[in-house]
């Protein structure tokens, strides 16, 4: 039989193990998101790489006087049409929520190249925040193992 303390103890040691259950738990769904948040950034930042060749394609043939460019533009999964492009000029780019705005060649480009450091920015604090969330894991894994061993 126990007695007080030996119980109290065994209460105490129960409650801790749950606290850093609980814990583990917390930083492992935080990981999961920023996971997904990142793989999120990371097509974002496909994309832009992919408009700002296609920019870069268009200033281009815009030096050289080129008319009526030929191109394959997606009409979704997988599928292309051929076009002609006669005035391109002008781009019509996303700013977020919803709003779009026509800005020249360059400007468009310069406009991606931002948004582009935007993304490789928070890329970064993501992994930073990754790499501090594993080491915590590994910290609260170690605890909680000493803690189920623990007689």
């Amino acid at each position: 039989m126990m007695n007080g303390d030996e119980q109290s103890g065994k209460v105490d040691k129960e409650a801790e193990l749950q606290k850093h259950l609980v814990l583990f738990k917390n930083y492992e769904d935080r990981m999961n998101l920023l996971q997904r948040h990142k793989a999120l950034l990371e097509l974002s930042m496909r994309e832009c790489n992919n408009a700002l060749e296609f920019i870069s394609f268009l200033i281009n043939k815009k030096k050289e006087n080129a008319k009526d460019i030929e191109v394959f533009m997606p009409i979704g999964d997988g599928t292309f049409v051929s076009s002609v492009l006669n005035d391109y000029d002008k781009v019509l780019v996303s700013i977020g929520a919803g709003y779009n705005l026509y800005k020249d060649t360059d400007d468009a480009k310069e406009f991606l190249e931002e948004r582009k450091k935007q993304f490789s920015e928070s890329i970064t604090n993501v992994d930073a925040e990754l790499d501090q969330i594993t080491k915590t894991l590994v910290y609260l894994r170690s605890k909680v193992e000493e803690l189920a061993n623990r007689e």
